[in-house]
């Protein structure tokens, strides 16, 4: 119901591409807020990428739910940056201000309007 919910609070353009991402990457690869948003492209090799969590240690984290790369990859290639900029520096952006990576504020936000979705009769 969660992943079904998306699209319906994400507003923007390539919100919703960025949101599927973003939840998928939370839910499957068992991510902490603050590794989402330290991720980075350079980490990524095959279906696995390499976080940097708690402890300031690095994991690798196997990403094999297929939805998840169909999202990111819809999602990066919607963005307005230059082509060689679009799989260089941070995975998620910000959806108004493409340059600039994700935010925690960003993270919670949707997580709040996800839950106000499930609140509403």
């Amino acid at each position: 119901m969660v992943l079904d919910a998306i699209p319906l609070v994400s507003f923007g353009r390539n919100a919703a591409n960025r949101n599927g991402a973003l939840v998928r990457l939370l839910l499957w690869g068992m991510l902490r807020e603050s590794e989402l948003v330290g991720a980075t492209w350079e980490a990524v090799d095959g279906q696995v990428f390499q976080v940097y969590g708690k402890g300031r240690k690095y994991r690798f984290v196997p990403i094999v739910e297929t939805s998840t790369w169909t999202y990111l990859n819809a999602y990066t290639n919607e963005l307005r940056l230059p082509l060689q900029q679009r799989f260089h520096g941070a995975l998620l952006r910000q959806l108004d201000r493409e340059d600039i990576p994700l935010t925690k504020h960003s993270i919670e936000h949707l997580l709040a309007a996800l839950k106000a979705h499930f609140r509403t009769p």
